[in-house]
């Protein structure tokens, strides 16, 4: 993980508040644990929600299986039905045939009993007993008796007719309640089937909006890290230098004790910092018309007469409340007021490269952590000075190498 440049931790072990720093490390550490047990918390939930939708679209696949199903067989007992009720028609059919012809037997039937009657009447007053007659009255009691033989097998064709249609009347109203019950059920399941779209394009936007938050959640922790690590190596490098800085003006004290002093004795604080030369392509400077008070290198402090590596610039804008902008496309690791540093703004570019705005007044409101952000974007604005410091590979460049500064 990135970390501050040499000189702002210089700065702030110099001038920082170490109660400041250490309490916003808490601050930071209670952050993180909070979003940790948030993550923790979504994470759960998104399991249960996952089996959840799992099966409801489980259960909305049976469903979709039971609808299939009960359309074929609605479909089969529709087909059942109209051959049923075909049926019914051509017993209707028969039954009124069989019934017309019943009734023209029964009427033949009648004539050949009033004729047999009144034949039989007429032998009685005229005593006619001719060979003639008697055939004659033979063949009338064989008709007779053929009209009612043809009547009895045609109302036994007439019962059977009867219960047939019975049956299937029977079979036609079994069939009906069976298409009733089944439209009614894939009206149920057709609803269910709603149901369950419906709950479960709401379980998939809690999914979404579960898994946004998780992602805006994990970016928050990185931040915090990267801050934490941040304000621990502040931290680490005041105490150092606070240590260092005791050290020092104890040898300095022995120093003017012996009345040995001079600039190589103290030669001591100058630390070796690693340094590259910058040999790409120059980019914009942060502000638009300033002044250099402060060279990148090795200088005499005045205070302490103590050679120290500057490994920043401090500008001096020309117009009060200058604008200071970002110098390349990169992405913002560090936004945020550092006691005596004023604001503090790092963003990490591409080859490696990481520049380092400090002294700022004001901070953009726009400006997060973690966003992205283009060449020339406004990171705020100073009224006095800024510092400006740039590594490549943790390694400190000259700043004057990489921007088009003035002449």
């Amino acid at each position: 993980m990135p970390k501050f440049g040499v000189f702002l931790v210089l700065v702030v072990a110099l001038v920082a508040n170490a109660s400041d720093v250490n309490q916003d490390i808490k601050i930071n550490q209670n952050r993180l644990k909070k979003t940790h047990q948030e993550k923790l918390q979504l994470n759960s939930r998104l399991n249960a929600l996952g089996g959840a939708i799992v099966l409801k679209e489980r259960q909305k696949k049976e469903i979709e299986n039971q609808i299939a199903l009960l359309k074929k067989s609605l479909e089969k007992n529709r087909n059942e039905s109209l051959s049923q009720e075909k049926t019914l028609e051509d017993y209707r059919s028969s039954l009124e045939s069989l019934q017309q012809k019943k009734s023209h037997l029964q009427g033949g039937v009648l004539e050949v009993l009033l004729k047999n009657l009144l034949f039989s009447q007429a032998l009685e007053k005229q005593n006619l007993t001719s060979p003639h007659d008697v055939v004659l009255q033979v063949a009338f009691e064989n008709l007779h008796k053929n009209a009612l033989s043809k009547i009895a097998q045609l109302s036994e064709e007439e019962k059977k007719l009867g219960a047939q249609m019975l049956k299937t009347k029977d079979s036609i109203q079994k069939i009906s309640i069976v298409i009733d019950a089944q439209k009614s059920r894939h009206l149920e399941l057709k609803t269910l089937q709603a149901q369950q779209s419906k709950l479960i394009n709401e379980m998939q936007k809690d999914k979404l909006a579960y898994n946004q938050r998780l992602d805006t959640i994990e970016r928050e922790r990185q931040n915090l890290n990267s801050l934490l690590k941040h304000l621990n190596i502040i931290k680490q490098t005041k105490e150092k230098e606070a240590l260092e800085k005791r050290q020092e003006q104890e040898r300095l004290s022995r120093a003017k004790n012996s009345k040995a002093l001079d600039v190589k004795q103290v030669a001591n604080s100058y630390k070796n910092i690693n340094t590259i030369v910058y040999k790409g392509p120059k980019t914009i400077a942060p502000l638009n018309d300033y002044e250099v008070v402060q060279k990148f290198g090795p200088y005499i402090d005045p205070v302490y007469n103590l050679k120290i590596f500057s490994e920043s610039v401090t500008l001096v804008p020309k117009t009060p409340n200058a604008l200071v902008r970002n110098v390349l496309d990169g992405k913002i690791v560090f936004a945020k007021e550092i006691n005596m540093l004023k604001k503090v703004v790092v963003i990490e570019h591409k080859n490696g490269i990481r520049t380092i705005y400090s002294q700022l007044d004001k901070i953009a409101p726009t400006i997060k952590s973690g966003m992205h952000i283009q060449k020339g974007y406004v990171l705020g604005r100073i009224e006095q000075r800024l510092s400006f410091e740039v590594t490549m590979k943790e390694k400190h460049i000259n700043p004057l190498e990489l921007i088009a500064h003035n002449n």
